[in-house]
């Protein structure tokens, strides 16, 4: 399946630098390329995710996958960012992990926004879910309902990591 969130979605809040070398959009390709499948088998679930395959792979897609994809992009952006921040924090060396030392800057913490586009992610993942739920019609009753989950049919601890908030203490 073709990449649904591309290098030029790293823009604003989800800015990534040097996207533009080819190191950089080497290993933001191949993070796509794994949260992408990952996200997906969570959010839709393998049933939906065989048919939304199958749906893309037409030419052109039909509105319904069409609709679909802009709806898990925002997923998968954040989710890629959170992940490509969190592991070029720091680098590994012979030592272990370390960070690199600036000249003429200091290094400051990325938990805040790696924090915030985590949970803008988490947000988007419930409003595709609410979608897929809302438009049963067109995507067939294949996906798990949410709402148990929110109302306390189910734990927190139940959902997908891409369905759960965090925050920076890690609780």
């Amino acid at each position: 399946m073709n990449p649904i969130v591309q290098l030029e979605d790293f823009v604003d809040e989800l800015e990534i630098a040097h996207v533009d070398t080819d190191k950089v959009a080497n290993q933001l390709n191949r993070m796509i390329g794994k949260y992408q499948a990952e996200v997906l088998g969570k959010l839709l679930g393998s049933e939906l995710l065989a048919l939304y395959e199958a749906g893309v792979a037409i030419s052109p897609p039909a509105a319904q996958w069409g609709n679909l994809t802009e709806k898990v992009k925002p997923v998968i952006a954040g989710v890629v960012y959170y992940w490509y921040v969190r592991n070029n924090h720091t680098t590994t060396s012979s030592l272990g992990e370390v960070k690199g030392k600036s000249q003429n800057s200091i290094s400051a913490n990325p938990e805040y926004k790696m924090v915030k586009n985590w949970n803008e992610a988490v947000d988007a993942a419930f409003k595709c879910a609410d979608y897929i739920s809302n438009n049963s019609d067109m995507y067939g009753n294949y996906y798990f309902s949410l709402y148990d989950y929110r109302l306390g049919g189910w734990s927190r601890r139940c959902l997908p990591d891409i369905f759960q908030r965090i925050n920076t203490l890690n609780i």
